[in-house]
């Protein structure tokens, strides 16, 4: 009887993904089977840049180097993601850590990695790929209300929407990222997702998106850099 394992060798220090983890990657994401390749290819390079950023920073502060991430969870250090994400890269620091936060990741503890299915998950988020409606709008809840408050306070939404859309290109708001900030708070209102005080009320924010008053897909173009659609500057 001979059995294949293995296949789709990716970098060596991430090793190799199963044809069943491949298959059920292809079918959960919606991806082929070479874009789960080369996804795993990307999270492997970014695992070794890590490793090496982490021991020159090592160096640089003259401590050891940290021996995190040679166990059997394999990673990229949260603090070198956030500043070199591959499909991210436009997008501010500040908002990526928010991402990784609302990914389920302590971006406080710099020991913290960000693993392969939260990888693969972010990538599917922003790059390619389609994730579950019910996790997407969880991971939306999360970015605007790390906390569980159950609200985000209307300058709080409304600075984070203006740093969503103006990334690292642009050095400080300008007319045309106010604009999509609030258009979208527009639209929030418009589907009763704001409180009295123009809070934003996470219950009926989840609400809007299972009823799709709201399009799930927009902020996650707006950070990813792919083009929004046109109806919602109309």
């Amino acid at each position: 009887m001979n059995k294949t394992n293995h296949s789709d060798k990716g970098p060596a220090s991430v090793g190799m993904l199963t044809n069943e983890e491949i298959r059920d990657i292809c079918e959960n994401y919606c991806l082929s089977r070479g874009q789960v390749y080369n996804i795993r290819s990307t999270f492997g390079s970014m695992c070794d840049m890590s490793d090496k950023w982490l021991k020159l920073q090592a160096q640089m502060n003259g401590t050891k180097t940290s021996s995190f991430g040679a166990d059997e969870t394999q990673g990229i250090s949260v603090e070198y993601f956030a500043k070199n994400c591959s499909f991210l890269n436009g997008s501010l620091e500040k908002i990526n850590k928010r991402i990784l936060t609302a990914a389920g990741l302590d971006v406080s503890n710099s020991r913290v990695l960000v693993d392969w299915q939260h990888f693969l998950t972010l990538y599917c988020t922003f790059e390619q790929g389609q994730m579950d409606k019910a996790v997407l709008i969880r991971f939306w809840q999360k970015f605007f209300d790390p906390f569980n408050s159950g609200k985000c306070v209307e300058r709080e939404y409304m600075a984070l929407l203006e740093e969503i859309i103006r990334g690292q290109m642009i050095d400080k708001p300008n007319p045309t990222t106010n604009l999509f900030a609030e258009m979208y708070q527009r639209q929030l209102k418009s589907t009763g997702c704001l409180g009295p005080d123009s809070e934003l009320l996470m219950d009926k924010y989840k609400e809007a998106f299972e009823q799709n008053k709201l399009d799930l897909q927009l902020l996650c173009s707006a950070l990813g850099g792919q083009e929004i659609n046109s109806d919602f500057m109309d």
